[in-house]
């Protein structure tokens, strides 16, 4: 099971001392225990670590370079182990199983406590699966609305290729390289971009999944503040591109990555847009170092590795440079905004699959019946649950009806009805929708064990008459930590342009993904449905998807078996004299009709299914059953 750790260390000194506190969880639960402790004053780390910062800057005595930053980590670790804070590691220790993969978040606005290799503590090494991350102590949900696309979307910014000040040439044909083998990405990369071409590409409808940067880059000395060179004397920062950027991240924008020098300026100023990750480099990195970074990193993260373990596993691996390139591990660092999941790499295209509308609506107008019972479970508790939820008179009920079909599989009213019950109904096999009772101060208890049992909510809001009631019902969804889609209803009353402002409205107290509906008009039931199974934990999502390859098979089928009855037609016109002469042929094709009526597709299906794709045993059927109907009329 996966542990999140926040160590949160609040405003103090060095001199003084820092008040810490220290939150465990399960990864995607709520934190089920705090401590509160104290790190002492250590007035000497600071004086060790800017020894060892200026012995690595100037890189010239490499065993120097060694024995600081042995002296740091001896001192970090003398610090951590003192007797105001080891309660608190003992206990941290005891809570986190070493099998355990744990994500260690250290939360604090100190600029030095920012570049300290805390992974290299004594504190996390006993654990093989543990990565430490840094974040502001002040951050937001990132308001995102994800558009689907058949790959991931990596926006490529390559900048100076000199170091400003030793004019060391910077390579970043093999950054550019190791994107483009990736099959599963879409790298554009822009050279040496202007203000206004980098801007114009951020704000790209299709929205970005990863940003990256390669060339040269530097901070302050307190790392408030940096900036990308972009070409000779011209360079950017995050507040020059910041509507752009948050434009991106509002589009999606997952991670960026500066695989560049000294990164944690940069990395400051656009975790304040609420970014959900960001890779840095806490110190000026050398090309080969920054080169082999990438390579291990995307090689580990696009195989199947989490955020955490590829950042990990590359930094690591970065080692074995050590001879040659002293404290090369140190380097990396992930930026975490608390408030997000850190996504696996075959999320972002998986997620983002294109799920073809048009047959999501052919299962909506057949009453998204299980008919063929492919997938053997139309009753099992196995099934994903998806609970819609809402206030009272919002189109709850008739949008559940709507998404099957117009069958009456719960009760509409107009009006709040007091013995409404909570309804669940199997959606063609793929998932359970469940009819929650509506939302009220009196019965948040029974709407909240619908909400528990959820792998992802509904939320379902009337555009005319958003309430009290249905923010409070969004914070009961967001303190239960269930995927939300915000779908906001009645939506046909409104032009675009005035939908867009009241939602805009709401945007801060609603999901982050949200879609506009209309169950009247019938319209982006489909689009709902698409997001439903987008937002499934993604070993759901992966069944869900194979099961919608069967589904979209057999209403293939369906097309195909229409069409043969036309070609077969005239065919069996023709066979219709011979038959009448035939008795022994006319009995056996009347024993046929009898099967395969309600079985002839059935049939067919079973053979596409089994990659034997020829019609035509099918045609013979329908040629046999139509001649036998003409012979019956005659």
């Amino acid at each position: 099971m996966g542990k999140l750790v926040v160590i949160k260390i609040g405003e103090g000194s060095f001199e003084l001392g820092f008040p810490v506190t220290l939150y465990i969880g399960d990864e995607g639960d709520r934190f089920h225990t705090s401590f509160d402790g104290q790190l002492p004053a250590f007035a000497q780390i600071p004086s060790i670590y800017t020894t060892w910062q200026s012995e690595y800057r100037h890189f010239i005595n490499y065993s120097r370079i060694n024995k600081r930053a042995e002296d740091l980590i001896k001192n970090l670790n003398e610090w951590l182990n003192s007797e105001t804070f080891r309660p608190r590691k003992e206990k941290f220790l005891n809570k986190v199983n070493t099998e355990d993969t744990v994500r260690v978040i250290i939360q604090t606005e100190n600029p030095l406590l920012r570049r300290l290799p805390w992974y290299l503590c004594d504190l996390f090494e006993v654990d093989t699966k543990a990565e430490v991350a840094i974040s502001l102590p002040n951050y937001e949900k990132p308001s995102q609305l994800l558009k689907p696309q058949p790959k991931v979307r990596v926006l490529g910014i390559l900048g100076e290729c000199a170091h400003p000040n030793t004019s060391i040439p910077i390579d970043t044909d093999p950054d550019k390289q190791f994107w483009e083998r990736l099959t599963d990405a879409e790298p554009i990369f822009l050279e040496k971009p202007t203000l206004p071409e980098l801007t114009k590409k951020l704000w790209d409808e299709q929205g970005w999944d990863i940003l990256f940067f390669a060339g040269h880059s530097s901070s302050n000395p307190d790392a408030t503040t940096g900036t990308m060179d972009i070409k000779p004397g011209e360079n950017l920062t995050i507040p020059d591109l910041k509507l752009a950027l948050k434009k991106a991240i509002e589009g999606g924008l997952q991670l960026a990555i500066f695989n560049a020098c000294d990164g944690l300026g940069l990395a400051k100023n656009l975790a304040e847009l609420n970014i959900p990750q960001i890779i840095v480099m806490r110190e000026p990195i050398l090309d080969p170092v920054a080169q082999k970074f990438l390579e291990y990193f995307l090689k580990a993260f696009s195989s199947g590795q989490s955020l955490y373990l590829a950042v990990r596993e590359a930094r690591e691996k970065l080692q074995g440079l050590e001879k040659e390139y002293p404290c090369a591990s140190w380097l990396p660092v992930i930026c975490q905004n608390p408030t997000e999941v850190p996504f696996k790499w075959s999320q972002l295209f998986t997620n983002k699959l294109i799920i073809n509308p048009s047959l999501v609506e052919e299962i909506i107008a057949a009453g998204a019946k299980d008919e063929f019972f492919l997938f053997k479970e139309p009753n099992s508790c196995d099934l994903p649950k998806i609970v819609v939820v809402g206030t009272s008179v919002v189109g709850k009920s008739s949008l559940v009806n709507a998404l099957f079909g117009g069958r009456d599989v719960v009760r509409v009213s107009s009006v709040p009805q007091d013995d409404e019950q909570t309804v669940e109904e199997n959606w063609a096999g793929l998932f359970k929708i469940i009819d929650s009772v509506s939302y009220d101060e009196f019965r948040e208890q029974e709407v909240e064990i619908s909400i528990k049992c959820a792998d992802v909510v509904v939320q379902l809001w009337d555009i005319n008459a958003i309430r009290r009631n249905d923010l409070l019902l969004y914070q009961l969804i967001t303190k239960n930590e269930k995927p939300c889609i915000t779908a906001i209803n009645k939506c046909e009353q409104y032009a675009p342009d005035e939908r867009q402002i009241i939602i805009h409205k709401y945007k801060n107290v609603m999901s982050s993904i949200f879609i506009e509906i209309s169950v009247k008009a019938k319209e982006n039931l489909s689009q709902l449905v698409s997001l439903i199974i987008k937002e499934l934990p993604i070993e759901l999502q992966s069944i869900a998807i194979e099961k919608i390859a069967s589904l979209e098979k057999i209403y293939q089928c369906r097309k195909v078996c229409k069409q043969i009855i036309l070609e077969t037609q005239m065919q069996a016109d023709v066979m219709i004299s011979y038959l009448m002469n035939e008795p022994n042929l006319l009995t056996e094709l009347q024993k046929l009709h009898i099967i395969m009526v309600e079985k002839i597709e059935q049939q067919y299906i079973k053979l596409v299914l089994l990659k034997n794709n020829t019609t035509e045993p099918l045609k013979k059927l329908y040629t046999m059953q139509y001649s036998y109907s003409r012979i019956k009329k005659t």
